[in-house]
């Protein structure tokens, strides 16, 4: 089911990027991914977990990681050991993402838009994805005048307070 409303709803909304986290959710995008017939969007497959629950998302992942341009990853541990789920890894571009904030003097000072981004988080509605923040920051850039669209799928408890935060 969330297979087929995911890819409706990439195809309704033509996001720019995509970026998928956790071992399910990666492996539903990816699959829905591969189904798109000239694909027209950035898939980012953003790597912070080297354990998965089950033996069998290690192939599945690794079936499926021909879809993915751009591969995150948190540390070069992670990096290393996360590279054995992706078919041709090397020829992937891979690009660290510490988890550290960064001196604001390091910023780049214009990101000129000239189209709206459309963002699509696809994921379980949980407090652990931090949906809140998500929507502030895309807010906060909104209201300096970038273009943004922030897109969200998914079931969990927090669907009707995300809902209600949406609206206010």
């Amino acid at each position: 089911f969330i297979f087929f409303q995911l890819r409706r709803l990439i195809k309704k909304q033509s996001p720019d990027v995509i970026i998928c986290s956790l071992e399910l959710t990666t492996l539903v995008t990816r699959m829905v991914v591969a189904t798109i017939y000239k694909k027209k969007f950035l898939l980012i497959s953003f790597e912070h977990n080297v354990r998965y629950s089950h033996k069998i998302y290690d192939y599945l992942l690794k079936f499926t990681s021909f879809p993915v341009d751009i591969v995150f990853y948190d540390s070069e541990a992670t990096r290393n050991n996360t590279k054995k789920y992706y078919f041709a890894a090397d020829k992937k571009k891979w690009i660290q993402v510490p988890l550290v904030t960064i001196k604001t003097e390091y910023i780049k000072s214009s990101y000129k838009l000239h189209k709206p981004v459309v963002i699509l988080n696809a994921s379980r509605l949980s407090k652990q994805k931090n949906h809140f923040n998500s929507i502030k920051a895309i807010k906060i850039l909104s209201d300096k005048g970038y273009n943004l669209q922030l897109k969200i799928v998914g079931y969990g408890n927090l669907e009707k307070q995300l809902n209600c935060y949406i609206k206010e």
